[in-house]
Parts: C-alpha cells; sequence; structure tokens
C-alpha cells in the first residue's frame, strides 16, 4: 500500500510547491453526470437516460482544506410500480440538487491531486404528468481528482458515493415509498466530470 501512494505521490508531482488551488483562492466551475440504461424482459424493450449538470463553486481555506457548495439541475427517468396504489409510475422525475461540501486534498502538486468530498446533499423532483414527487437525502464522502491543465483551469473526476442515501418518492394516489441505503456505490450514476477555472 505504501508503495502504491508513494507512486502516487511522484506521478503528481508532490514534491513541488506550485499548484493552481493554492489558500486563498476561490473556483467556479462544474461537473456533468450521464448515464444510460437499457432494461429489455420478453417484450418489454425501455432506454432510460439521467443526467446531472451541476455547477460549483469553492474557496480554498489552506493546503488540505477548501469549502465549496453545488447548486444544480438533475433528470432521472423512473418506471416502478406502487404496489399499494396498483399503479404505475413512469415518466421523467426532474428537480434541482444542493450539496455543501468540504474537499481535504490527500495528495497535492503542481500537476493536480487526489481528494475527498465530505457533504450534505439535499435534491427534490417532480414529474409534470403524474405528480410524482422524490426527496432526496444524502450524507457522505465523494473521492476525486483534480489534474492542473494551467494556473487557472483545473479538470476534475469524481468517482463513486460512500455514505448514507435517504429517498422518498410521493405518487399522487397510494402511499409513500420510502428507501434508506448505506454504502459505497461505484456506478456511472455517481461519475462525475468537470472543470473549474481558478482566480
Amino acid at each position: 500500500m505504501k508503495k502504491i501512494l508513494f507512486a502516487l505521490a511522484l506521478s503528481l508531482g508532490v514534491v513541488t510547491t506550485a499548484s493552481a488551488l493554492e489558500p486563498g483562492k476561490m473556483w467556479v466551475g462544474g461537473s456533468v453526470g450521464l448515464s444510460s440504461t437499457s432494461v429489455k424482459v420478453g417484450e418489454f424493450d425501455e432506454d432510460y437516460l439521467n443526467y446531472k449538470i451541476l455547477p460549483e463553486f469553492g474557496y480554498v481555506v489552506n493546503d488540505k482544506i477548501g469549502v465549496g457548495i453545488v447548486v444544480g439541475f438533475q433528470q432521472t427517468e423512473v418506471d416502478i410500480e406502487d404496489l399499494l396504489a396498483s399503479e404505475e409510475i413512469q415518466g421523467k422525475v426532474q428537480g434541482f440538487v444542493i450539496n455543501p461540501f468540504v474537499r481535504y486534498s490527500v495528495l497535492k502538486g503542481s500537476i493536480g491531486g487526489i481528494f475527498v468530498d465530505g457533504g450534505v446533499g439535499f435534491s427534490q423532483a417532480k414529474n409534470k404528468d403524474t405528480d410524482l414527487k422524490a426527496t432526496i437525502f444524502d450524507v457522505g464522502f465523494r473521492p476525486g481528482i483534480a489534474l492542473n491543465v494551467s494556473d487557472k483551469v483545473v479538470l476534475t473526476a469524481k468517482f463513486g458515493f460512500l455514505g448514507y442515501q435517504n429517498t422518498k418518492l410521493s405518487p399522487k394516489v397510494g402511499n409513500d415509498l420510502k428507501i434508506n441505503e448505506f454504502g459505497f456505490d461505484f456506478d456511472l450514476n455517481n461519475c462525475l466530470f468537470g472543470a473549474s477555472f481558478v482566480f
């Protein structure tokens, strides 16, 4: 394990001190996520498209810590059946996302770094056709990597989510569906790619 960390440290240039995200600087940018799912069962054949557009603003407190907030938009396509209401719920659920976070830089150097974002997320969405409402609350960590393209531009990628998530689906007719999850979720729905401008 120590050999792996040492190799990462060398590859990221942590022996140098220059970095785009230096203490006292701010960044503005964002990330996008896109996933497509195809479900085939017998004659049933359906494709689902999910995406996120997440603008981000942050401030570098010191060499290790940054704070920021994400406010954005997401779309999720659903096709579920509310068993109690005996009603199929299908369509696009669209809404906003807000996620304040603290960023901890594990490794940081002249060409980039490895970081972990820890924060609290809240999102609320609605399907206009069925009045289905979705409310999601989560607390957890998102690991990521940063690549300094220049002293003003940083490319980022975030992979997965480790933590707790509570989802409540509220159909117009019938009872609410509540889902509690805890664990590590590493799929395309939790992969985000973006860019930030430092000033």
